[in-house]
C-alpha cells in the first residue's frame, strides 16, 4: 500500500517513491471511478504564465505598464483559441465500440490559480497566472499552440511537468471501462513498463469530487472490495486467500491518493 501526495500538483509523492526502487507485477490506482475502470487517462500539461509590467501609480498610467492588463490579454486569447479534439480517443478497437462526448475527445483547460499586483492605487508589476490544459492530442502539440498565443508577451513556466495520455488494462468481463477525463500519478511510476497490467478504479464519484457534497457510499465501498477480489481471482498466480500478503510478497502494489486512503483502510 503506497500512500503518496501531490499528486493533483506536481506528483513529488510518486516521483519519491520511485526512489523506493518497487517493481510488482500489477498496479492498481484508486480513484473514484463510480466501480468502473478507466482504460484510458487523458494527459496533462501543468504550466504558470508569468508577465513582467512596469510599477506607476494609478493615477498616472502612462508611467507604468500593468502587468495584470496584459496577463489579462493572453488569458483571453487562451479561453477563446480553439484547443484541438481527437476524435479517435479512446476508440481502441478491443476497448471501445462507441463514440465519447465532446468533454472526453477535447483537450480542456482551467485557468486555476491568479495572482498579481501589491496595492490598489498602483499598476501591478509582476501577474501570473497556472493553468492545467489536460490533452487528448500530445504535449507538444499543446505546447507549440500556447507558445504561438503566448507569442513572447510572458514567461511559460513548465515546471510542474507533463505527461501523455495513456491505456491502462483492460478489466476482466463482465466490467465495464471508460475513458476518464482526469490524470493520475501513474506516468510518473517509473517502473509501468514492467507491469503485467494497471487498473484505474475505485468507489465514488469524480462529479462530485472537491466539491462540498464530495462522498463515497458505503454500499459502493462494499461492492469494490468484490470487484476487487474478483479481478485478482482472474490471476492464478496470486493468493487471494491472505490479502495483506499483496504488499509482503509484492504481488500487487496498491497505488492511492491521500483523499481516499479510507477506502483502502476498509478493504485492507
Amino acid at each position: 500500500l503506497l500512500l503518496v501526495v501531490s499528486e493533483e500538483l506536481d506528483h513529488i509523492g510518486m516521483v519519491e517513491a520511485n526512489n523506493l526502487g518497487l517493481v510488482p507485477e500489477f498496479f492498481m490506482i484508486g480513484e473514484p471511478t463510480e466501480l468502473k475502470f478507466g482504460r484510458l487517462q487523458k494527459g496533462a500539461v501543468k504550466v504558470i504564465l508569468k508577465v513582467q509590467g512596469k510599477a506607476a501609480h494609478s493615477g498616472y498610467p502612462h508611467l507604468g505598464d500593468s502587468a495584470i492588463d496584459k496577463l489579462l490579454d493572453i488569458l483571453h486569447d487562451i479561453r477563446t483559441h480553439e484547443w484541438p479534439s481527437d476524435k479517435t480517443f479512446g476508440l481502441h478497437h478491443l476497448l471501445c465500440s462507441y463514440g465519447l462526448n465532446k468533454i472526453e475527445r477535447s483537450t480542456t483547460v482551467n485557468i486555476g490559480l491568479i495572482s498579481g499586483g501589491e496595492a490598489l492605487n498602483a499598476l501591478a508589476e509582476h501577474a501570473s497566472a497556472a493553468i492545467f490544459f489536460r490533452v487528448t492530442t500530445s504535449t507538444a502539440d499543446i505546447l507549440e499552440q500556447l507558445e504561438t498565443i503566448v507569442d513572447g508577451r510572458a514567461k511559460i513556466d513548465q515546471s510542474f511537468g507533463k505527461n501523455e495520455p495513456i491505456f491502462l488494462t483492460a478489466p476482466p468481463p463482465p466490467y465495464d471501462s471508460e475513458v476518464v477525463a482526469f490524470n493520475t500519478d501513474l506516468p510518473y511510476f517509473i517502473a509501468r513498463d514492467k507491469l503485467k497490467a494497471a487498473y484505474l478504479f475505485g468507489a465514488g464519484s469524480i462529479t462530485n469530487a472537491h466539491s462540498k457534497d464530495e462522498h463515497i457510499l458505503v454500499e459502493d465501498l462494499k461492492k469494490a472490495v468484490e470487484i476487487h477480489i474478483s479481478v485478482f481471482k482472474s490471476y492464478r498466480t496470486i493468493d487471494v486467500g491472505n490479502l495483506v500478503s499483496y504488499s509482503i510478497k509484492q504481488n500487487v502494489f496498491y497505488f492511492v491518493s491521500l483523499n481516499i486512503l479510507y477506502f483502502y483502510v476498509l478493504f485492507f
